[in-house]
């Protein structure tokens, strides 16, 4: 994999009620992945609603500059698939305004990271 040429690349995480853990999986991401931090981004996608994840990830945002927020509104009929859906299509818009085009994105589950 040395001499691959690297490739954009998008993983998509949606949270939900993971203000305590989010740093940790995120820091994990960014310290184990052996490939260029700007040739990826990390989208964390929180309801408006779940304050303690929001201002988790905002801080998370601040920090590294391949760390993006998406806000799901949609608070009255929640699903994970249209959470998941969400984010993708906000993706797609982010490659559009970007001018850019992701090789890859990948849905890494954080609510499979939360234990009792």
């Amino acid at each position: 994999m040395d001499a691959a040429v690297p490739t954009l690349l998008a993983v998509a995480i949606p949270v939900h009620a993971n203000d305590e853990f989010l740093a940790d999986v995120v820091e994990n991401i960014m310290v184990s992945t052996s490939y260029p931090k700007s040739m990826y981004q990390l989208f964390l996608g929180v309801y408006v609603d779940d304050i303690e994840s929001m201002f988790a990830a905002q801080e998370l945002c601040a920090r590294y500059p391949n760390v993006r927020l998406i806000k799901y509104m949609n608070v009255l009929h929640p699903s994970k698939t249209g959470y998941v859906n969400y984010m993708l299509r906000q993706i797609k818009q982010y490659e559009q305004t970007q001018n850019i085009r992701f090789a890859s994105v990948t849905v890494h589950s954080a609510w499979a990271m939360k234990t009792s």
